[in-house]
């Protein structure tokens, strides 16, 4: 229902600016053709006292209106940038993911979960090669140390990867690190997950704040914006 109502309010907001739009190209119309009679008027020693009313009354009824456009698209983006993501036909009704459908599975068969098996960081902290406590001394939540056989298996896994994708076709990209608010906001990241991301206070990118990118989807996506 909420999501009802921000598309009803965004296409109000777009009919209220196309409006004020007419009333702005108007006022600066009218503006131009009395600027170019109060010129005539003038050589030919005429008063211009009455036109130069006019072009300054029709100079701000253009500067209210585009002043209203800017307040009205600013309301409009932040309405757009709260809609949720358009569901397929195919997206069954429920009320939490317990009610999701299972379409196809690989693989479950093949899984060790219980006692007497342990999970990947266990694994990794008995080879000695998983520091949590150390991540967290430098770096805060959220990061990992890993060491010797367990980081050259990250890194191992990661090389991996990329050839495997480069020998069906893909083109591999070495992208930025860094990515505009705008970008963000583009690939939906933007507004709801900033609490989320790592904003760097002292670099900006063409006027806006910058961001560390979650995932290079961020910036792949943005070459193509």
């Amino acid at each position: 229902d909420d999501a009802i109502e921000s598309v009803d309010a965004i296409v109000e907001l777009n009919t209220k600016r196309a409006s004020l739009q007419k009333d702005r190209d108007a006022a600066l119309a009218t503006r131009k053709k009395l600027s170019g009679t109060i010129g005539k008027a003038i050589k030919n020693g005429e008063d211009v006292d009455a036109l130069k009313a006019q072009v300054a009354e029709a100079g701000a009824t253009a500067d209210a209106a585009s002043e209203q456009m800017d307040s009205i698209e600013t309301e409009a983006l932040t309405l757009l940038e709260a809609l949720p993501n358009v569901l397929s036909d195919v997206t069954p009704d429920g009320r939490d993911e317990s009610d999701n459908v299972v379409l196809r599975e690989w693989g479950t068969d093949q899984r060790k979960v219980g006692d007497d098996y342990q999970w990947h960081d266990e694994l990794a902290e008995g080879l000695s090669g998983y520091d949590p406590e150390a991540a967290s001394r430098v770096a805060g939540a959220r990061f990992a140390v890993l060491k010797g056989g367990v980081a050259r298996l990250e890194r191992a896994l990661a090389n991996f990867f990329l050839d495997a994708h480069a020998a069906n076709g893909y083109e591999e990209v070495s992208s930025p690190l860094l990515v505009s608010r705008s970008a963000l906001r583009g690939t939906g990241q933007l507004p709801k997950f900033e609490d989320d991301l790592f904003r760097v206070a002292n670099h900006g990118v063409r006027g806006e704040d910058a961001f560390l990118i979650p995932t290079s989807e961020v910036p792949l996506t943005n070459f193509w914006r």
